[in-house]
């Protein structure tokens, strides 16, 4: 019987460890989301800038189309849209980042308390 509540105390570890990460993660999309409306929202300052084209190197730009970008929409797809348009379908990804985020904490906290649950029982078992 023990060796049955270790195992599901591992179990339970584990789920937790995995939980975390997604939350870690997905709070880092939540804030490069937030941080990509910031941007769009003061485009209109900027003339000029560096591309990102990978692995560090950078384009310089001469000249910022103020008024339309892109913005992935699922499998690969991305789709033209105006500035307002994008920071509106961020701040919706946003909502929803959010809400995710809080789901994975409302589990994290279900799996903590079992884990707290099983751990008693073992050392229940060993007091016995």
């Amino acid at each position: 019987m023990n060796e049955e509540l270790e195992a599901q105390a591992n179990y339970y570890q584990y789920l937790l460890e995995k939980t975390n990460e997604q939350i870690v993660e997905l709070q880092k999309i939540l804030n490069e989301n937030n941080e990509t409306i910031e941007f769009l929202k003061k485009i209109q300052e900027f003339n000029s800038g560096l591309l990102e084209i990978g692995v560090g190197v950078m384009l310089k730009t001469q000249k910022i189309d103020k008024e339309k970008v892109l913005i992935p929409v699922g499998a690969g797809i991305m789709v033209e849209k105006t500035i307002d348009e994008a920071v509106k379908t961020l701040n919706d990804r946003a909502v929803q980042y959010a809400n995710n985020i809080r789901q994975l904490q409302q589990s994290f906290s279900t799996i903590n308390n079992q884990l707290e649950k099983t751990s008693e029982k073992i050392k229940k078992g060993e007091m016995q």
